[in-house]
């Protein structure tokens, strides 16, 4: 997406014109539902004028969106709507009856750092030593990690665990949104082995396979899950607020 020199063209190459309507009106998750095939199938070049201001080479967001939503809707003759749709999900629930956790899920106790801008520990390092300091930057990062072997975890709530493997396309991730409803409150630290990701994630797709390789050590999301952190995935539903793509005219 580029916008002419002198602040009055917005042009959009190689977009699908899904992406352009997520982009116009500024959604992150929210679903974008309906529509042609061809929103999703094809790639467009579209230019517009538009009415943006420039500033240190760079055009406000909301400008940006409002001339998108402009184009589209006069272009293209989109009309869309809102409303609340129920969507397949997975719960992510204690696996015993008795709320035991797993032997790889443990209160939280690693001394580590939160990412951003207030990452590194709050001591300047003229107040500490070499030794300590040295010791405070190999902290690790608070949140999940990924490997080739599966995850670890350092502060890790278990709504951050449930949505981690919907936002980061995990290999193993289910192709459904994983919601908390373990209701265990605070942080954890886990381990969550899989033995090989790869191989993993071919036993999770294919039941036979999965079986041939459990006596290797290889273990899909949903046999490791209460295994290790005596946690499961069951059948459940979610509502969502979606955009609903009433109309929309194939650009010629």
């Amino acid at each position: 997406m580029t916008v002419g020199s002198a602040g009055n063209e917005l042009a959009m190459m190689g977009f699908s014109a899904r992406s352009l309507i997520r982009q116009a009106y500024e959604l992150e998750r929210t679903p974008v539902v309906g529509g042609p095939a061809w929103i999703d199938q094809e790639a467009f070049n579209l230019t517009a004028p538009a009415d943006l201001t420039i500033v240190d080479g760079l055009t406000d967001a909301a400008e940006v969106g409002a001339a998108l939503r402009q184009l589209m809707e006069g272009q293209l003759g989109l009309i869309t709507h809102r409303e609340t749709r129920t969507f397949p999900a997975y719960a992510l629930v204690l696996a015993s009856a008795d709320g035991r956790l797993g032997p790889s899920l443990k209160p939280s106790t690693i001394d580590c750092f939160a990412a951003g801008p207030n990452a590194r520990p709050d001591r300047a390092a003229s107040d500490v030593g070499p030794t300590l300091h040295r010791r405070e930057e190999l902290r690790r990062l608070c949140g999940i990690d990924n490997n080739f072997f599966g995850l670890s975890g350092a502060r890790v709530t278990m709504a951050e665990l449930a949505q981690d493997f919907h936002r980061s396309r995990y290999p193993l991730a289910p192709n459904r949104e994983i919601v908390d409803r373990t209701g265990l409150t605070g942080a954890y630290d886990f381990e969550l082995r899989f033995g090989a990701v790869p191989l993993a994630a071919i036993g999770q797709n294919n039941y036979h396979i999965g079986r041939l390789l459990q006596p290797f050590g290889i273990r899909s999301l949903f046999s490791a899950l209460p295994e290790q952190l005596g946690l499961k995935l069951i059948d459940s539903t979610i509502s969502r607020d979606v955009l609903v793509i009433d109309q929309i005219n194939r650009p010629q």
